[in-house]
C-alpha cells in the first residue's frame, strides 16, 4: 500500500522503558502546485530518562546510573540535556517486591557408606633392578643394605571395604668410589633410617592438611578426607615424604530386611527333681 512503518523501543536492563514509531508513505508525483509558504524550522524530540529509589524521584536520583535504583522516569521534551528536576519525570517501579518463599523441595537420597582405611603395612626388599618391584624377599624389617643394588619400601593400604592399594618407593644403595690413583674412596650408600607413618583428618581432597597428624588412625565424618602421611628418613639426615587420601562417603539407604531364619529344634526335658517328704 506504500506505506512502511518503524518502531523503535528503549530499554533499561532489558525492560523496554519508551516506544516511538515512524510512518512512511510512498506517493506519487503529481503536478507541480503552487509553492506553498516557508514553514517554520523544525524541532528534534528528545526522550529523557532518569532513576530514583521511590516513587516521586526525589531519592537516590540520578540520569545514568540505573545500579540499586527501583524506579525510572521518563519525558519528552525539545531539549537535548537531561534535567535534573525529578518533577519533569513520570516515574514507575522497574523492581517489584520480593516473591513469597517457595516450598522446600524433598529430601536427596542418601549416599553410600565411605570406604575408610583399615590397617597399613610397610615392608622392605633388596633387588637389583630400581625400575622392577621385587616379586619375593619382603620383609617388615629394613634388610642388610648391600652396596649397588636397591631398597625397594612397599606401603599396603587395606580399606574397610577389603579392597587394597598398594605403593612402591625406591632408593639406590650406592657403592663406594674406586680407588684412583690419588682418588678419595666413595661415600657409603644412603638408606632409610626410619619410616615414620601419621594420619589426619581434613575437608580437602587435593591439599594436604597443616595440622592434626597423629600416629592413630582417627574417625573421619561422612564426607571428609582421611590422609596418610610417610616420611622416610635416612642415614644421610634427609628425608622425603609422601602423603595418600581417601575420602568417606555419606550414609548410605538403610538395607532390606534379612531372611527369617529356621526354627530352632526343641529343648531336651529336664532331669526330675527329688522325691518330696511324706505329708503329716
Amino acid at each position: 500500500d506504500g506505506k512502511a512503518v518503524y518502531a523503535y523501543k528503549a530499554t533499561v536492563n532489558e525492560k523496554v522503558v519508551g516506544t516511538a514509531s515512524v510512518t512512511i508513505t510512498n506517493v506519487n508525483d503529481g503536478a507541480t502546485g503552487i509553492p506553498g509558504q516557508a514553514g517554520a524550522d523544525g524541532k528534534t524530540s528528545y526522550l529523557h530518562i532518569a532513576y530514583a529509589t521511590n516513587s516521586t524521584g526525589t531519592a537516590g536520583f540520578d540520569v545514568s546510573n540505573a545500579t540499586g535504583k527501583t524506579y525510572i522516569g521518563q519525558y519528552t521534551d525539545f531539549t537535548s540535556a537531561d534535567s535534573t528536576d525529578p518533577s519533569k519525570y513520570t516515574w514507575s517501579l522497574i523492581k517489584g517486591d520480593k516473591g513469597d518463599k517457595g516450598d522446600t523441595g524433598n529430601d536427596g537420597r542418601a549416599g553410600k557408606d565411605g570406604v575408610g582405611i583399615n590397617s597399613t603395612t610397610i615392608t622392605y626388599a633388596i633387588s637389583s633392578s630400581g625400575t622392577t618391584a621385587p616379586t619375593t624377599g619382603w620383609t617388615s624389617s629394613v634388610p642388610s643394605l648391600v652396596k649397588g643394588q636397591y631398597l625397594w619400601t612397599k606401603t599396603v593400604w587395606t580399606y574397610t571395604d577389603s579392597s587394597s592399594e598398594t605403593g612402591y618407593s625406591v632408593s639406590y644403595i650406592s657403592k663406594d668410589g674406586n680407588n684412583g690413583n690419588d682418588g678419595i674412596a666413595g661415600k657409603d650408600g644412603t638408606g632409610i633410617k626410619k619410616t615414620t607413618i601419621t594420619y589426619a583428618v581434613g575437608t580437602s581432597g587435593t591439599t594436604a592438611p597443616a595440622s592434626g597428624w597423629n600416629s592413630q588412625v582417627p574417625n573421619v565424618p561422612a564426607g571428609q578426607y582421611l590422609w596418610t602421611k610417610t616420611v622416610w628418613d635416612y642415614t644421610d639426615k634427609t628425608s622425603e615424604t609422601s602423603y595418600s587420601v581417601s575420602k568417606f562417603g555419606e550414609k548410605g539407604d538403610k538395607g532390606d530386611q534379612g531372611v527369617q531364619g529356621i526354627q530352632g529344634v526343641d529343648g531336651r526335658q529336664g532331669i526330675p527333681g527329688p522325691k518330696g517328704a511324706d505329708g503329716k
